[in-house]
């Protein structure tokens, strides 16, 4: 019997604990700067009432958003260059290097057509899973080594990929045809769950959750409010 292949190296993206991450410089930003609140789109709409509500009461705090952070590494580097006060990421733990505190955990699931085989099977297997084609967001997606990662810290290899595209009508329009699977967090997992013709499968082991984090520029500390929002985006 021929020897299991071995998984698949996790991307660089993944930010285990011991990812190297850029060094912090000293300089501070600029005291009349702006907060800059760098997060994942999806993140953004989980606490944008609280953000709201805290520019309401603080109408002389100015805040920045930048929506195009979705790691470890990506908000490292928007610390270290201080393109961001505060930053929240996706991880599958914490990073060495990057201090951070933990808000929440997003399942990562797998979803298909409702005729497709694995949809209507009691339980899915991972070597289920190495015969069923995948389909995926576009490599160049910031969510795709974040999720690529998770399915190999779960042991899921999925075979070839048909599909690498953003738009979610393609998608939707091959899961329902039965043209394979696809892996998907957070909200976009919650409207697939809730399409028709689209089921999650049934997974004999779950695969990972992905971390939602929270890190706060050490050499913004002493500016007004900043510590404040990242406190008031946790209640």
């Amino acid at each position: 019997v021929p020897s299991p292949a071995p998984p698949p190296a996790l991307p660089e993206l993944l930010l285990e604990a011991d990812a190297q991450l850029p060094s912090l410089q000293a300089t501070p930003p600029p005291a009349n700067r702006a907060i800059i609140l760098a997060t994942p789109a999806p993140v953004f709409g989980h606490f944008q009432d609280a953000l709201t509500a805290f520019e309401a009461a603080n109408d002389d705090i100015a805040i920045t958003l930048d929506l195009s952070v979705q790691s470890a590494v990506e908000a490292a580097r928007a610390i270290e260059s201080l393109r961001a006060d505060i930053a929240y990421f996706y991880a599958l733990e914490e990073p060495a290097g990057l201090p951070s505190r933990y808000g929440w955990s997003e399942q990562v699931n797998l979803y298909a057509g409702a005729d497709h085989p694995l949809a209507r099977a009691g339980s899915v297997s991972r070597g289920d899973l190495t015969i069923t084609p995948q389909l995926a967001v576009d490599p160049r997606n910031g969510l795709r080594p974040i999720i690529d990662a998770a399915l190999a810290r779960g042991g899921a290899r999925l075979g070839p990929v048909m599909l690498e595209t953003d738009n979610m009508f393609d998608i939707i329009t091959a899961l329902r045809e039965g043209a394979g699977c696809f892996a998907a967090f957070g909200p976009m997992a919650r409207d697939l769950g809730r399409m028709s013709g689209i089921r999650r499968l049934a997974l004999d082991v779950p695969l990972p959750a992905i971390e939602v984090r929270q890190t706060v520029n050490e050499r913004s500390l002493s500016r007004p409010g900043v510590q404040a929002l990242a406190d008031f985006l946790f209640l």
